[in-house]
């Protein structure tokens, strides 16, 4: 080998044992991936994800907003709304996540997984007529799906029906 080619082998190898921190775990390697590309609304989307999943809700919330914000108008935007609304409800903003999951039904009607969590949200509000109508939408879209199903029944016990 040329010492050119072994500088660049010698080089890329350090690289390479530099980077090995970053995938210790899916928060470490999608924060470097934040850093690196701070407008990847893929890369702030799994990390506000990884920070939900570690119960911490505080700091999933600028990387959820940011993902909602680079995403407008790209297929995964209302998935991305839904669990920005549930970061929001989690730090006690339950209005503004009522409000994102509205306007998610409005350019996806039939997403499960919106109509569900805004039957939840209902729920937990106290608006259990309006949490029956969202469980109500999502089981004509999907009949069996169990969690809207099985909510659905707890708040008809909770209305004595």
């Amino acid at each position: 080998l040329r010492a050119p080619a072994v500088l660049i082998i010698v080089l890329m190898g350090a690289r390479t044992v530099a980077r090995v921190p970053d995938w210790s775990n899916d928060l470490t390697l999608f924060t470097s991936a934040v850093k690196v590309c701070p407008r990847s609304a893929k890369a702030r989307y799994n990390t506000g994800i990884e920070h939900l999943k570690a119960g911490d809700a505080p700091n999933a919330l600028p990387h959820l907003e940011a993902a909602v914000e680079i995403s407008r108008g790209v297929p995964g935007h209302v998935d991305m709304m839904r669990d920005l609304a549930t970061a929001l409800e989690r730090v006690g903003r339950a209005d503004e996540a009522l409000g994102v999951l509205e306007k998610a039904r409005v350019i996806e009607p039939d997403h499960i997984g919106v109509l569900v969590n805004l039957g939840n949200l209902h729920a937990a509000r106290g608006n259990l007529a309006l949490a029956l109508s969202a469980y109500d939408a999502a089981l004509r879209i999907d009949p069996s799906h169990s969690g809207a199903r099985n909510n659905r029944e707890q708040i008809k016990k909770r209305m004595g029906r």
